[in-house]
């Protein structure tokens, strides 16, 4: 089932050109059992922000969105007197 999904979706690389196309500010994350530096690079080309190799821990998974979430999450708001 999971080649077939990825089939119809095509490549990681190929959907977030399409992401990008359509929102240059959208955070994404590659997750891909590939792990050389030739497929971190293609993911980098395509400006995804973070790239995880599977496998991964869930600690690891955590900080790589907590990191996007702070990307697009506005500054908190400083109150001068």
């Amino acid at each position: 089932m999971e080649q077939k999904k990825a089939y119809m979706l095509g490549s990681g690389a190929e959907l977030c050109r399409q992401i990008r196309a359509f929102d240059k500010k959208m955070p994404v994350l590659f997750q891909s059992a590939a792990s050389g530096e030739s497929d971190i690079n293609a993911a980098i080309e395509t400006r995804a922000q973070e790239y995880l190799a599977r496998p991964f821990g869930i600690a690891e998974l955590k900080q790589s969105i907590e990191r996007l979430l702070k990307q697009v999450r506005p500054a908190p708001a400083r109150f001068i007197d």
